[in-house]
């Protein structure tokens, strides 16, 4: 079994040990970035290293949740994107983690979309970057590709001047039947069902 991991800050997760896979890790703070295309672009290196990314921060949205202290930028540096189906050939199991840009890695992950049995991809449900593409692009995206939405595990941000919360983003586990992959399949539903 081959596992991609993009957005591999702190390394696999330690339940992936019983996969006996090989893990193919990529974090953007290297240098290169995982994109839709090949090219330049500015990164943004936050105070808080896992909240950095591509994008800029979208800041009146996360002032109206108190998230704004998250998102302080500590450097923007250049860096050269590429896409997945130019570097990873095979996979079976596909996570992505990218601080809002996993419409933008999926789009350069076409081939690889074919070949993998399940994606867990992290989903925004509210702009914390701008121009950031959000849940439904992203199910739109697997949707025309075969996958179906099988576990969504939430978080939730509340307002600052209400008691009122929102799903603010979600790991969602898509899934793809693939003949002969079925073995594969069933590890990963199992593994995930522990990460809830």
């Amino acid at each position: 079994m081959v596992i991609v991991d993009v957005g591999f800050r702190g390394g696999p997760l330690k339940e992936w040990g019983s996969l006996r896979a090989d893990i193919i890790g990529f974090e953007g703070t290297e240098g290169m970035c995982l994109w839709k295309e090949k090219s330049k672009s500015f990164f943004y290196v936050m105070e808080k290293g896992g909240f950095s990314s591509l994008l800029y921060p979208n800041y009146p949205l996360l002032k109206r949740y108190g998230q704004e202290g998250n998102y302080i930028i500590k450097d923007k540096i250049t860096v050269d994107t590429d896409t997945l189906d130019s570097l990873v050939h095979e996979a079976d199991l596909l996570k992505i983690d990218v601080e809002g840009a996993a419409y933008e890695v999926l789009q350069g992950a076409t081939d690889l979309l074919d070949k993998c049995v399940a994606i867990l991809v992290e989903c925004e449900f509210i702009q914390k970057y701008e121009r950031q593409k959000l849940f439904s692009d992203v199910n739109n995206l697997l949707l025309n590709k075969s996958y179906r939405l099988c576990r969504i595990k939430t978080c939730r941000w509340k307002y600052t001047e209400s008691k009122i919360d929102q799903i603010a983003h979600a790991d969602c586990l898509y899934i793809k039947q693939i003949a002969g992959k079925e073995e594969e399949l069933n590890k990963i539903f199992h593994i995930h069902r522990k990460l809830q």
